[in-house]
């Protein structure tokens, strides 16, 4: 109301007051009243919409996708009977093994969260790749040890043996410690990459099943027991391998087998030979041969069993495994409910959306 008028009112009197008017009667329709204004006002900004309208839109359907895809995580709501619920719960799951195996094999996942989004099996293969660098190179498995000191370990595994034959024994005697050297480095190898398959897992469980931290710890044990079977069987193979290496001295190796062999230099036949010296050599080099050859084959074969036995089996495996699991923990599905602020949380979204969505009706409308 304006002075008592109703808007109907006013504008009738603005229309005769138009009319009557001495100049303004004179003007083509379409120049003067509120009604032409609006018309006039809607159109410039229209217009201006339609200048930002790209950038407009591009935000209006950034935010649609992004309040989708959190729906899409939250779920459908809680079914009331237990079988609805178990349902859900084995939904979730297959979302969590599947983001779990794509994450470590580096496939693309539209769902992969953003928790995870620089994870992945590459880093493990940066864990397989520093396994013994230590012990490559320049690495000389006899350097602590003096000539006196293989000298006295030719002499106490003489026994009663001909004089002028090195033991077997002595070598093994001098080898022995430098290869118990490796378990350490292979041990915490084999550490590292279970507790990046755990910490990873954790990640991802914490954001799957997000709508129900009640059981989130339930899961976590599920997964934590099964992830800890997985790696003791790992455990076992890898401590065989090394126990193969250290405990039973074999090789094909060509280079080994012909390059490492006694002799005497010919340019000293004729003269007195320090047989004692020459063995010291011979042990030595035998030694370091021998001590790379294993290493390369450790480098070679804890990577491929950590590899095989704990990392590809956990992604053949985990699915059928946590199921089984879970369809004897009864009691997890019948205390499961869902938070009330991501009931609320939801409301938000479909309400939100819907805004979104008629917005965009909105600003797709041609006025003109």
């Amino acid at each position: 109301m304006v002075d008592k008028l109703s808007t109907k009112e006013t504008v009738r009197k603005e229309r005769e007051f138009f009319n009557n008017h001495p100049i303004y009667r004179k003007l083509p329709p379409g120049y003067v009243g509120v009604d032409v204004l609006i018309q006039k006002l809607t159109k410039i900004l229209f217009r201006k919409i339609k200048e930002h309208l790209p950038v407009i839109m591009h935000e209006v359907n950034d935010n649609i996708r992004k309040n989708e895809e959190e729906l899409q995580l939250l779920g459908q709501p809680l079914p009331v009977d237990d079988n609805g619920k178990l349902n859900i719960v084995w939904n979730m799951l297959s979302e969590f093994c599947e983001t779990y195996k794509n994450v470590l094999k580096g496939k693309y996942d539209i769902k992969r969260i953003s928790a995870v989004k620089d994870e992945g099996g590459y880093k493990i293969k940066a864990k397989f790749k520093n396994l013994l660098e230590d012990y490559t190179g320049d690495f000389r498995a006899t350097s602590k040890y003096k000539d006196e000191d293989i000298s006295y370990a030719l002499t106490i595994h003489e026994g009663d043996s001909i004089p002028g034959f090195p033991s077997v024994d002595a070598f093994y005697y001098l080898l022995r410690p430098e290869l118990e050297m490796l378990r350490d480095p292979i041990q915490e190898c084999l550490s590292e990459v279970f507790s990046y398959l755990e910490e990873l897992a954790n990640k991802i469980l914490e954001s799957s099943f997000q709508r129900f931290p009640r059981v989130i710890d339930d899961i976590g044990e599920l997964v934590s027991k099964f992830l800890n079977e997985e790696r003791d069987k790992t455990k076992y193979i890898v401590d065989s391998l090394v126990d193969m290496e250290i405990n039973y001295l074999f090789t094909n190796d060509y280079d080994y087998l012909n390059n490492y062999t006694t002799f005497i230099p010919k340019n000293q036949e004729k003269e007195r030979v320090d047989t004692r010296n020459i063995f010291i050599r011979e042990i030595r080099n035998r030694i370091e041969a021998y001590f790379k050859l294993v290493v390369r084959n450790l480098r070679d074969s804890i990577p491929k069993s950590i590899g095989h036995f704990l990392v590809k089996s956990i992604q053949d495996t985990m699915q059928l495994k946590l199921y089984n699991q879970l369809y004897k923990s009864t009691e997890m599905v019948t205390c499961l409910n869902e938070p009330e602020h991501i009931q609320r949380r939801r409301e938000e979204l479909h309400a939100s959306i819907k805004t979104m969505k008629e917005a965009q009706k909105l600003i797709k409308r041609d006025p003109e």
